[in-house]
């Protein structure tokens, strides 16, 4: 308990200073170290993923992706923060992929469910805008009808996700995760 209040009190501070309106920097390889993989592997797929440090302030999650063993998703997570996001009306990426689908997620307090939105990395540098009202309530990947909206004021876990049902190699650069 006393972690969390530490958190939501750093948090706040840095709503009203330095944060500006940057999520998450990838400032050098320790930084990147802070995410960490989540596939299918714990539901027996053969999935693997990765973060690491591109260089320049830019993030690659990469790996492969496999539809064995019904697998067919890959993620990498950051849990280390609670953002109070409430001025703000999204979340905007700065991304470069391979033409490719992908989610973002974000955890509120309601536990094991991921409000999801997905957005196509194209093959070259670009700036994605993820709206927070467009955001959907997905439980271990299916919808659910009944969840309440997206608590923007109690946001954790950030995630990247791939689980568009095609296998082979992925490679998704991220250059800024940002709110707008």
């Amino acid at each position: 308990m006393q972690r969390l209040l530490i958190i939501l009190v750093v948090a706040t501070l840095l709503m009203g200073s330095a944060f500006a309106n940057t999520l998450f920097e990838f400032a050098d390889g320790e930084s990147v170290s802070r995410w960490f993989s989540v596939d299918d592997r714990v539901m027996g797929g053969i999935s693997v993923s990765q973060m690491r440090y591109a260089g320049d302030g830019v993030a690659l999650f990469s790996g492969d992706m496999s539809l064995e063993n019904n697998g067919g998703f890959a993620s990498v997570r950051f849990t280390d923060n609670v953002y109070n996001l409430s001025d703000f009306t999204g979340v905007e990426l700065r991304i470069k992929g391979q033409n490719m689908t992908y989610q973002f997620r974000f955890q509120t307090d309601i536990a094991r469910i991921s409000y999801t939105q997905s957005f196509v990395a194209p093959d070259e540098w670009t700036t994605v805008r993820l709206p927070f009202d467009a955001f959907e309530a997905t439980f271990f990947g299916r919808r659910v009808i009944d969840a309440p909206p997206m608590n923007t004021a109690f946001l954790r876990t950030l995630t990247f996700m791939l689980s568009d049902g095609q296998a082979g190699e992925f490679e998704l650069l991220i250059d800024s995760i940002k709110v707008y």
